[in-house]
């Protein structure tokens, strides 16, 4: 049949077909001339954010309603491929979170996948917080204060066994370091000696106290401290008034009111003494 068309003919033919060919390549390819969603998309798989919010702005019209959704559509996908490198460590917090961000304010302003993801980044971001501030309160040995920040962090936290072990380790060397210290405070009175040597086991621990404060049985033994002197200077007090050395029971009843203004004895010895 081809054989019955002239030469003129089968060139004009041709160039139809040709041009058919063209039309059709042109059409399949309609999506790299329709620009800003081709943009969109190039940005995005470069990781260039501000660009393909530029981008998505100038899908604006009426017509261009479908590249929107797709644009949102790739974007989502981006969002949740950039949060999955936050969580295994590929990328840090500042840079995800920005990203995140721009494109909730920009492209995502409805999406509730985009929301669920910013909520998982400032979930993990404070789980990732008290370890780290865990980690710093143990090494500078605020041992209570590690374990109120370890005892935040959620059991699906990657670091979750971790913070438990640091937990019992942080228990276990605020015990052995009070005991310590104790048992140095103790070292210090002796009363055969010198009952102000109990002042200088107090005076003891209220350095370590300052340097300690969260140290709460140290506090409460510095208390017991403070108790045991009182009590034995009381017997003093009445020691001395039975000397009628009644000057230097009035200074001594001073003194214990000074140490300890909670307690009563003291001041009923100074207004006694007084009046």
């Amino acid at each position: 049949m081809w054989g019955k068309f002239s030469n003129t003919q089968k060139v004009i033919m041709a160039g139809i077909l040709i041009l058919l060919i063209v039309v059709l390549i042109l059409r399949m390819n309609v999506a790299r001339l329709r620009g800003p969603y081709c943009q969109f998309e190039d940005a995005i798989n470069a990781g260039d954010t501000k660009t393909a919010i530029q981008a998505y702005a100038k899908m604006n019209g009426s017509t261009q309603r479908k590249d929107r959704q797709n644009a949102e559509k790739i974007a989502e996908k981006y969002a949740k491929i950039e949060l999955a490198g936050y969580l295994t460590g590929d990328s840090s917090y500042e840079t995800v979170s920005a990203t995140l961000n721009e494109l909730k304010t920009n492209v995502l302003k409805n999406s509730k996948e985009m929301d669920g993801y910013l909520e998982m980044m400032e979930y993990w971001r404070e789980a990732e917080e008290n370890y780290r501030l865990g980690n710093e309160a143990r090494e500078a040995g605020l041992y209570e204060e590690a374990v109120v920040y370890y005892e935040k962090i959620p059991r699906d936290y990657a670091d979750y066994d971790n913070a438990q072990f640091a937990i019992d380790e942080c228990k276990a060397l605020k015990e052995a370091r009070a005991k310590q210290v104790i048992e140095d405070a103790m070292s210090m009175i002796d009363i055969n000696e010198d009952i102000h040597t109990y002042l200088d086991a107090i005076h003891f621990l209220d350095d370590y106290i300052a340097e300690h404060p969260e140290d709460n049985f140290i506090s409460a033994r510095r208390e017991q401290f403070i108790d045991e002197y009182y009590n034995i200077q009381l017997k003093n007090i009445e020691t001395l008034l039975s000397m009628e050395e009644e000057k230097e029971a009035l200074k001594l009843a001073k003194e214990l009111k000074k140490l300890n203004p909670d307690r009563k004895e003291a001041q009923e010895y100074i207004k006694q003494l007084q009046e």
